[in-house]
Order: C-alpha cells, then structure tokens, then sequence
C-alpha cells in the first residue's frame, strides 16, 4: 500500500475576484459646448488592469488607456487625441465644468 502525502493533495484556499466599473457623464457648459467623459476599468486578483478614459468637448476627442498584465507589471499608459496635442486638450479640458470641479477637489474644496 502506497502513502500519500497528505500536503500533495492540501489545496491552499485563493480568492479570485473580477470588478468592472463604468461611468459616463455630460454637460453642455456656459458656452454652449457638449462636454463628456466616459469611464470604463477592469482588474482582477491577478492585477491585470485595463482602464480607459474618453473626453470628448465638442467634436475634439482624447482617448486615455492604462493596462498592466499582473501585479509585477509596471504598466503602460496612453493618450491619443483626435486633434492637437494631448497637453492642448488637457488645457481645453481644464475650462469645462469638469475641469474646474477638478481643480477645486485637488484644492480640497469640492
């Protein structure tokens, strides 16, 4: 008769888990502009992570994307603008109702 070692088969409990998290929202600011931002993220137990960001003011658009494939990963991160420059966009951005909401919470006002 055989004997096993009891360890070989122990299974060492894991939690694995998934979140997905979406948001997405509009404004049409005091100048008469459509501003949207649209959010979507996924990560997991294993730290992969997939997160991207679209703004959108009036017709210009900049699509943000960070991902990394485990947790050792240090990750990329991405930002491509319809037109213009990335750093345009954020100065534009920073004239929306987002913008300034954003100012004001690093401010620790909002």
């Amino acid at each position: 008769m055989a004997l096993r070692n009891d360890a070989t088969r122990a299974r060492i409990p894991t939690s694995s888990f998934a979140n997905t998290r979406t948001s997405s929202s509009s404004v049409v600011d005091d100048q008469g502009r459509r501003v949207t931002t649209d959010r979507r993220r996924y990560e997991d137990s294993t730290g992969r992570l997939k997160a991207v960001q679209e703004r959108e003011i009036d017709g210009k658009k900049m699509r943000t994307t960070w991902s990394r494939r485990n947790k050792e990963d240090e990750g990329r991160h991405e930002s491509i603008c319809s037109s213009g420059s990335p750093e345009e966009f954020e100065a534009l951005w920073q004239q929306t109702p987002f913008g300034e909401a954003q100012k004001m919470k690093v401010k620790g006002k909002l």
